[in-house]
């Protein structure tokens, strides 16, 4: 991108992803056929992962942390889950945060581009 980020600060890298969030399927959309037209990998198997991920502190500002399962052991935090599609090469086709105490039999993620 020839831009230095190493000057930017936190905030701003965080309000910039508030508003790609914004554009999360279009931009998934665009990149699955960007990544298909380059790499020829098609979608013949598809792989679904979920794991969790924990907070330090209270996560007040996130409503989707919350206690419940978590695979880093970690009763402790405060979490959220996140669920990806993945081809069998490994590359990210779609993905979903879920609250933290969602069971992971009642996740589901949505249609891939």
């Amino acid at each position: 991108m020839g831009a230095d980020f190493r000057r930017l600060g936190a905030d701003p890298l965080y309000r910039v992803s508030d508003a790609l969030l914004r554009h999360r399927e279009r931009s998934e959309s665009r990149l699955h056929e960007r990544e298909r037209t380059l790499s020829g990998i098609g979608d013949t198997v598809l792989l679904y992962d979920l794991t969790s991920t924990c907070f330090e502190g209270q996560a007040a500002a996130n409503p989707k942390a919350r206690r419940g399962y978590s695979h880093d052991k970690r009763s402790d935090c405060k979490q959220v889950c996140v669920g990806l599609v993945l081809t069998a090469e490994g590359f990210v086709k779609a993905h979903e945060v879920f609250s933290g105490n969602t069971a992971d039999t009642s996740t589901e993620v949505g249609s891939t581009p």
